[in-house]
């Protein structure tokens, strides 16, 4: 009797070189809501989303999708959205003085007093 090396014979599929057309995407106008602690940090992505039954209401930020990852994983995708943005800015996708306008909206929410 031959021994059963536990291979069914048939090659591993390779991953595919693009995406499938099933692969999930989401559209978000933004992300907010951080929050992090034991290892982990979390935050919402949003979209401005219409009013469904008053069309001439203002769009509402809604909160859609929670993210949740490793620190270090979080980290390590900051350092890659940094290179993204300089290369935006590089190839004219976007200005510098855009990019320091989001940086600065930032520090000013960060320091803004508590309610």
């Amino acid at each position: 009797m031959a021994e059963n090396s536990g291979s069914t014979g048939a090659e591993p599929i390779p991953p595919p070189e693009y995406p499938s057309p099933h692969f999930p995407v989401v559209f978000a106008d933004g992300a907010s809501n951080a929050a992090w602690g034991r290892g982990v940090i979390k935050w919402y992505f949003y979209r401005s989303e219409p009013a469904m039954l008053n069309p001439g209401a203002p769009a509402r930020d809604a909160a859609f999708a929670q993210v949740v990852m490793p620190v270090d994983a979080f980290a390590q995708m900051s350092a890659f959205f940094d290179q993204l943005v300089k290369s935006l800015v590089k190839d004219n996708h976007i200005t510098q003085e855009r990019v320091d306008q989001f940086r600065k909206s930032w520090e000013d929410h960060n320091n803004a007093p508590s309610t």
